[in-house]
């Protein structure tokens, strides 16, 4: 898997430098989702990963939803930059929005904030590296 990993444009232009992606998440990733081409746009691919809340949505890509799960674990735990950055702020932001939510809520949703906008960065950067 190392070998495979290593001759990946992505790994080596992008998640290697990100502080708390190992070898398994980052093989997760681009394995679920192989070429961002197929997806039209950063929406598709969020719906891909599952984070579109849509009725009926059980087509989505398990594996790729664990890994953002696993990327969005380590980053916090890390505490990798700008990332922990964005998930402590959304924190904030969704306890002053919603003091009604309790912690759990809001833990949930800014994990859930920055994952969407980690893939959004990644779908960004895997188009450029294909192109």
């Amino acid at each position: 898997m190392n070998k495979l990993l290593e001759e990946h444009l992505l790994w080596n232009n992008y998640l290697k430098d990100i502080k708390g992606i190992g070898p398994v998440t980052a093989a997760g990733i681009i394995g679920s989702i192989r070429r961002f081409s197929r997806f039209l746009n950063k929406y598709s691919l969020r719906y891909f990963a599952g984070m579109i809340t849509k009725k009926d949505n059980h087509r989505y890509n398990r594996q790729l939803k664990q890994a953002l799960y696993n990327f969005v674990e380590e980053i916090i735990k890390k505490r990798t930059q700008p990332w922990r950055k964005l998930y402590d702020n959304m924190k904030v932001y969704y306890q002053e929005k919603h003091s009604d939510w309790r912690p759990g809520k809001i833990d949930a949703y800014a994990k859930k904030y920055v994952q969407t906008e980690f893939l959004d960065k990644l779908w960004k950067r895997g188009i450029e590296i294909e192109s």
